[in-house]
């Protein structure tokens, strides 16, 4: 049985397809010819083929496309292939230190590690420059192709090694990418995520060759107070494990054999002479360097007595310069610039620079020093905005859940469907920054948080269908209410924050053990819109 469409309705079916209707094969006596049927008749075909030995049943598919791709033939050749899941899969690390008397420190706690020169030629790049050279894959004018969108390159695309123009490339992941947004500052943050971003290479590893990641040390990471957590962890690396992930630590030059490979051909018909190219640069010292972490000039613990805004808000513009000029704290100068920039505009000149090179300069010493309020002030004056974070609403977006943005008692926005990060921009600064400045970088932290443990750990979020990050925030206060905790929620670090978000989305797991009333329990899940 087969439907066709009648020989009168063939030329109105081709002017406008899908409009006439179908007509059932008819039936025939013996001895009339049936309509012949095309599939039928191939199938007939093939099965006389087999039946009779003039053809083998693995010839009907010469690709082996009904086999799992790590069982199907591979040909060698110059891009990467699909193999498959690796049973005894080992991540390759490669560890780049910024200067030689960074890597001679290093060499003291026994770590060894290679700067930019000793690896070469192989160039070591910063994922935005592969971004670049991807924009012209697939580029055509006649067809008014673009080539590829300007988006950033995942885990596994810097886990690849990449020949370019004849250049051999090895591209650092996006957590060691330094921003204008603040986290790349919070060292402990960029421990845990050097941990995700090691497990879920291993997790979603598919193809041919070991994935290699570039872990870069920077020589500011050695001023931080968590500086030694990042030696454990290397430590760790060199004993060949990570969080039950087998890793190997080598020299580049050893590893290149073993490496993914990918060639990327595209290129020959642009020129590397169209691109500037800026590979990862060595920083140069006359001094050879630091012994150990004891001769490393520490960040200081920062406080200082923060001003009352709301005394300042009546005060004539001269008189709050005359307030900056007599000398305050790092937030408190934060806030008086942030008075004047709604009295002004970026471009008011005050002590002989802008006010916006003014936050800038606050912001920088603020992060040096981890003085987080006064980072996440300045931040969000400076208008800031979390990198990809839209990949990350889309995370939770795909996994059933709503979020809404805003100030608890004030206006919400939602999101419900994945929106451009210009449009993510707009409505962070106009629904949040009107009632609560920091509240405007600090609900983009727990977006992305949210984001990346609904990734890996959707369970947690089972019962909530709308994550309301205000009120997320409200949660966290008044846990740290509960805990007599001293220091404020704004003035937490980056993975304070999160450790403190993991803690109250699974109240249920600690609350009898930390023995907290049924009322706190139920305050937290109701910051949750957590239903049973």
């Amino acid at each position: 049985m087969f439907y066709y469409v009648t020989k009168e309705n063939v030329d109105y079916e081709k002017a406008d397809p899908g409009s006439q209707l179908r007509s059932a094969a008819p039936y025939y006596d013996d001895g009339q010819d049936a309509p012949l049927f095309l599939w039928n008749q191939a199938l007939y075909v093939i099965a006389e083929l087999l039946t009779s030995n003039l053809l083998h049943i693995n010839e009907l598919d010469p690709i082996r496309r009904y086999l799992p791709s790590y069982n199907r033939p591979k040909r060698p050749g110059r891009y990467s292939a699909f193999q498959g899941t690796a049973t005894d899969l080992v991540v390759q690390v490669v560890l780049i230190a910024e200067s030689m008397r960074l890597q001679a420190m290093m060499a003291t706690y026994g770590i060894q590690t290679q700067t930019p020169h000793e690896v070469e030629p192989v160039q070591i790049w910063s994922s935005t420059q592969l971004v670049k050279v991807y924009k012209n894959l697939g580029i055509n004018s006649k067809l008014k192709l673009t080539g590829r969108p300007l988006r950033p390159i995942g885990a596994l695309g810097t886990s690849k090694m990449y020949r370019v123009c004849g250049m051999t490339v090895l591209c650092y992941p996006l957590i060691f990418e330094v921003s204008e947004f603040y986290l790349y500052r919070d060292m402990s943050l960029l421990i845990d995520d050097i941990k995700t971003e090691l497990q879920f290479v291993s997790r979603f590893w598919r193809l041919s060759g070991r994935p290699t990641v570039c872990l870069l040390i920077r020589e500011e990471h050695m001023r931080d107070p968590q500086f030694e957590e990042m030696l454990d962890l290397f430590a760790m690396l060199k004993k060949g494990h990570c969080d039950g992930i087998k890793v190997r630590i080598g020299r580049l030059q050893n590893l290149l054999s073993s490496s993914c490979m990918e060639h990327l051909d595209f290129m020959n018909n642009v020129g590397a002479n169209n691109l500037e190219f800026e590979p990862f640069k060595q920083l140069e010292y006359d001094y050879s360097g630091y012994q150990s972490l004891t001769d490393v000039p520490k960040a200081s613990v920062y406080t200082e007595d923060i001003i009352n805004i709301e005394n300042y808000q009546n005060k004539s513009t001269n008189e709050i310069i005359q307030t900056i000029r007599n000398g305050v704290g790092l937030f408190s100068q934060a806030q008086l610039y942030g008075l004047l920039l709604k009295r002004e505009s970026f471009e008011k000149e005050v002590n002989g620079s802008t006010i916006r090179e003014h936050l800038t300069t606050l912001y920088h010493s603020a992060g040096c020093l981890h003085y987080w309020i006064a980072v996440r002030y300045c931040s969000s004056l400076l208008c800031h905005t979390v990198d990809s974070i839209s990949p990350f609403i889309t995370t939770v977006l795909v996994n059933g859940k709503q979020l809404t943005v805003g100030v608890v008692d004030q206006k919400e926005t939602v999101f419900d469907k994945p929106m451009t990060p210009a449009a993510i921009h707009s409505i962070m600064y106009s629904t949040i920054q009107p009632y609560n400045i920091i509240q405007a970088v600090l609900q983009q932290e727990i977006i992305l948080y949210c984001g990346r443990l609904i990734g890996t750990n959707p369970d947690v979020f089972k019962g909530i269908l709308k994550i309301r990050v205000g009120w997320v925030l409200e949660a966290m206060k008044l846990q740290l209410k509960t805990e007599k905790e001293t220091k404020m929620v704004e003035n937490l670090s980056p993975y304070a924050i999160r450790q403190l978000l993991q803690k109250i989305l699974t109240v249920k797991e600690w609350a009898q053990k930390e023995q907290i009333s049924m009322f706190q329990k139920r305050q937290l899940e109701g910051c949750w819109c957590r239903v049973p």
